[in-house]
């Protein structure tokens, strides 16, 4: 097992501490007995990555994995807002429904034929993901559409298996904006992440497994576990990453090229 996972994605540690946080103090009276108003704990845990050193491009993934970069939606309500409190900027529906399904995590979307949202999220095209949940007959398929710099067209995988089909229902437009377009019938979806990078082949089924035993936690926040923070089941965390340390690091060839190490906290709500 990793000592950290954040999203269900190991990230390999050299090093790792804590510091109790509590809200209150511990003070001395005036006839200088301690006292403590302390009454709420919590951690603020602290990491190093692995001091082997991380490719440029690796370090700036995970820099953004941890920092819980995009825009997530829980459908959990009636509101079609971003975990980042993102609205719409056009919608045209003939009956959609958020919160008011049954979703693979507790409630989803309900998206009639013809429905069309736009979220103005300016992204970059050249590189982004977007996870979702979707209902297909009776049975939640998990989808990651992915644009990256490196492939010519869009690549789908449905349940971490690639495949040529893409679904044609949620995708970034030539402005960077997330559509949702129902045209070819009625749509059930949840859990619906919108990442401004490109994941990479190893994560795909990795996130499966993690969005299929929860919801992930709404963005910027991220979901950690393993040995390294407590509870190790999850713990939901706000992340923050350091300044970096670059290092040589030696190619199978024998050259070297800059690595990175840097120092990340996160703090547990």
């Amino acid at each position: 097992m990793a000592h950290l996972n954040l999203n269900g994605i190991p990230v390999e540690c050299s090093g790792s501490e804590y510091q109790p946080v509590r809200l209150g103090e511990v003070v001395r009276s005036f006839n200088g007995a301690p006292r403590t108003t302390a009454r709420v704990r919590k951690r603020d845990y602290r990491f190093t990555t692995d001091q082997g050193g991380l490719l440029l491009e690796e370090a700036e993934l995970l820099r953004a994995l941890i920092e819980g970069e995009g825009h997530s939606w829980s459908f959990e309500t009636a509101e079609l807002y971003s975990s980042r409190k993102l609205l719409p900027s056009s919608v045209s529906v003939t009956d959609i429904r958020s919160g008011d399904v049954a979703g693979k995590h507790e409630l989803g979307l309900f998206a009639e034929d013809g429905s069309v949202v736009e979220w103005p999220l300016a992204y970059d095209t050249a590189a982004w993901t977007l996870l979702f949940w979707r209902k297909v007959s009776s049975a939640w398929v998990h989808y990651v559409i992915r644009r990256s710099p490196s492939s010519a067209s869009l690549e789908v995988w449905e349940d971490a298996v690639q495949t040529d089909a893409d679904p044609d229902i949620l995708g970034i437009d030539v402005d960077g904006d997330l559509y949702l377009t129902c045209n070819a019938g009625d749509e059930t979806i949840d859990d619906l992440v919108a990442l401004p990078y490109a994941v990479p082949d190893e994560w795909v089924p990795l996130l499966l497994v993690d969005r299929a035993a929860r919801a992930w936690a709404p963005l910027p926040y991220v979901n950690a576990s393993g040995p390294g923070v407590v509870p190790s089941t999850g713990l939901t965390c706000i992340g923050e990453s350091f300044a970096a340390r670059r290092v040589p690091m030696r190619e199978e060839d024998g050259t070297f090229t800059a690595g990175e190490v840097f120092d990340f906290q996160l703090k547990g709500v």
